[in-house]
């Protein structure tokens, strides 16, 4: 067992120093992850260092500066090894040393080497000048004496002791002096040991801000990666405590902490959601497939009466220790943390699309659908699902499938068999729109010689053989910015929010992040679609449902290189009888600012300049309205105004940004000529004779 010297508390830290810390579970390599980020960033100093005696940097590392044994991984690793270019070399992704040790007749010291010097000695090495320590803290979690498993927990899970026996029991009373657990908001919390790391940097206010920004783009990648909602109070960054802006005098006893993450704002309300008219396809709901892990189909969210709104599902798995402990949640609408990707993920996408509460602590934007939920995983992946469960009794047309799941490009089973499926010849995307998620690495694709490899995301892109996949990133809870742990680039079709409010298994709810969560409002928006399209007219192809998703989205500044298109709109969307032209306030006819009639199809507008997705320089670009899918106004810092284009031209959308009309004005039928200057944001109309019935078969 640790020392307890620290408990509760943790080391000091000097008033010139910023902490991160981390605690319980993965530590090691959390904190390897970390440091290795800051190291390529070249945020942490490097000093020289003398290799004696020929060691390993791992070994290295623990006898000069006394690092925790651990922390230094193979990641890590490949981090100090880009920063000692004469004696190491990445090899097929792996660092390959090539230490020497001191010579016996050489007397040096290591203040002699400076590590920006490319012609150091090879028995020279340089390490991050930056104390990492352990310590034993106390921390407060979701635990019940009477259920839980304590000893597991705080031996394997926390690692605040190396064996539950009666030195363990005892620090555990200490940290409960009361005797008995705390209960807050309806859940039981108390205090347990935990295995602790910290590192101290000497802050350089300067560059405060840069550190802490890799610290937290490098935790939302992880928890993303392995799906712990509460790992972000596991991993930290403290600043001195003179220089905490504090909201609130400091209390003799700090608070507990909250059990779990409340409920993040409305996302459907920054997405502009509506419904529109409120009625379902005329025989049977439209059916939504959600191929992702096992669902709750007896969630509360989902009762439609004395059924649920998930019809067919993956039953619960007979041995379920596979999967980790079953979660629960006591009562409906009982906020906890984001537990389980085996139970809680599915549940929670399933919620976004037809989730139903009062009060409503959980809406699904598509709530008169039902889903099709399966396992899209092990021997599913080489299966055709909709052969093998769609055509059960009973089920409603699926026209859209969510996949919040990624696959690689390198296993040519999946790859075969998922290329089939969507294929709008060969399998189900003449007639089924499928939704993937980009994924969560927090990989920029743009980025030279990064392949995009995030099945079938990336199987997205426009072009010959156009299908309909539509892959999403995710934005935060504000929809303006993008996810720190969303993956990126002109690769991927359209954004969403991904900071949400979701069900989780046993009648609960949570707020957690990531591409997943983003997936199910375009897959929401795509249903809604094709039950309004299609209760009045025959079916229609999914990849127009697809096209007009893309070209209706909010294009947002700043982000035109992390997708190719933009935020969805709902109201957007859906309002697809007309065109649509919305002028700037100020300067409206009888200040009527949204008008609707049909652009002039063969009327020429002319773009002197602009961007195309690669953000290369396009002049010259001479169109017809019909081919003008979008505009939307943006203003320059400068003041100055330019326009989002997208344009369809032999069945492919194209984007373009910064662009700027040679044209003084656009004639609309029926309507006198409006000026350039005077528009805010145009779109065509869809799905209707006259409109864009060419589009696609």
């Amino acid at each position: 067992m640790l020392q307890l010297g620290a408990l509760a508390q943790g080391p000091s830290h000097d008033d010139d120093r910023l902490n991160l810390r981390f605690e319980g579970g993965n530590l090691e390599q959390n904190t390897a992850e970390v440091t290795g980020a800051l190291v390529d960033r070249g945020l942490l100093r490097m000093e020289a260092f003398l290799n004696k005696s020929a060691k390993n940097p791992a070994e290295l590392i623990e006898a000069e500066l006394g690092w925790p044994k651990g922390v230094v991984t193979d990641l890590l690793s490949l981090s100090l090894c880009r920063r000692n270019g004469h004696i190491c070399s990445v090899v097929k992704g792996r660092a390959s040393w090539r230490m020497q040790k001191l010579p016996w007749s050489t007397t040096v010291s290591p203040e002699e080497f400076s590590c920006d010097d490319a012609s150091l000695p090879r028995y020279i090495i340089c390490l991050p000048e930056v104390p990492i320590k352990s310590y034993l803290a106390g921390k407060r979690v979701v635990a019940n004496p009477e259920l839980d498993n304590i000893p597991l927990k705080v031996t394997r899970d926390l690692r605040g002791c190396d064996v539950f026996d009666a030195r363990c029991k005892r620090v555990i009373e200490r940290l409960n002096p009361g005797g008995k657990p705390e209960l807050r908001d309806g859940v039981t919390t108390m205090m347990l040991p935990a295995k602790s790391i910290q590192i101290h940097i000497r802050d350089n206010p300067a560059r405060r801000k840069e550190i802490e920004n890799v610290f937290n783009t490098v935790v939302d990648a992880i928890r993303a990666r392995n799906g712990l909602s509460g790992l972000s109070s596991d991993m930290r960054a403290t600043v001195p405590i003179h220089l905490k802006q504090q909201s609130a005098p400091p209390s003799a006893r700090p608070a507990a902490a909250a059990a779990a993450r409340g409920p993040a704002p409305n996302p459907l309300q920054v997405m502009n959601y509506v419904r529109g008219p409120q009625r379902v396809m005329p025989n049977k709901p439209l059916g939504v497939g959600v191929w992702d892990g096992y669902a709750d189909k007896a969630h509360c969210v989902f009762k439609r009466g004395g059924q649920s709104a998930i019809v067919l599902y993956t039953p619960l798995p007979i041995d379920v220790s596979k999967m980790g402990k079953v979660p629960s949640s006591p009562t409906c609408g009982s906020l906890r943390n984001f537990l389980s990707d085996a139970f809680d993920h599915a549940t929670f996408v399933s919620s976004l699309i037809v989730g139903k509460s009062t009060p409503p602590f959980v809406v699904g934007a598509a709530p008169d659908a039902v889903i099709w939920q399966v396992e899209h995983v092990g021997d599913n992946l080489n299966k055709d699902l909709f052969v093998t469960e769609a055509d059960k009794i009973g089920m409603p047309d699926v026209r859209v499938v969510n996949i919040s799941q990624a696959y690689e490009a390198k296993e040519d089973g999946i790859k075969t068999q998922l290329a089939h499926v969507i294929s709008p010849v060969e399998g189900y995307g003449h007639r089924v729109v499928f939704v993937a998620a980009a994924g969560n690495e927090g990989t920029d694709f743009n980025k030279q010689g990064v392949a995009c490899r995030v099945i079938p995301a990336c199987w997205s892109n426009e072009g010959e053989g156009a299908n309909a996949v539509i892959s999403v990133v995710a934005l935060d809870a504000g929809g303006r910015r993008l996810l720190g742990s969303s993956n990126s680039g002109i690769q991927f079709d359209v954004a969403a929010v991904g900071d949400t409010t979701g069900a989780v298994f046993g009648g609960g709810y949570a707020r957690y992040a990531g591409t997943s969560f983003a997936a199910p409002y375009v897959s929401a928006l795509a249903a809604l679609l094709f039950e309004r399209v299609e209760r009045d007219t025959a079916k229609i192809d999914a990849r127009r449902i697809k096209h007009r998703i893309l070209f209706t989205s909010t294009f947002i500044d700043g982000l035109e290189s992390k997708m190719r298109f933009g935020r969805i709109d709902f109201a957007r969307a859906l309002d697809f009888s007309q065109d649509v032209l919305r002028l700037r306030p100020g300067t409206c006819p009888r200040g009527n600012c949204i008008l609707r009639g049909d652009a002039s199809p063969s009327t020429s507008v002319n773009i002197s300049y602009a961007l195309d997705e690669q953000g290369n320089t396009v002049n010259g670009l001479s169109l017809v309205m019909r081919d003008v899918k979008r505009l939307q106004a943006t203003r320059l810092p400068n003041g100055e105004q330019r326009f989002w284009v997208v344009v369809r031209k032999n069945k492919v959308l194209k984007r373009y940004s910064a662009a700027m009309f040679s044209d003084t004005y656009i004639s609309f039928t029926g309507l006198p000529k409006v000026a350039v200057a005077d528009v805010e944001d145009y779109t065509a109309c869809s799905f209707t004779k006259g409109c864009d019935g060419d589009l696609l078969p």
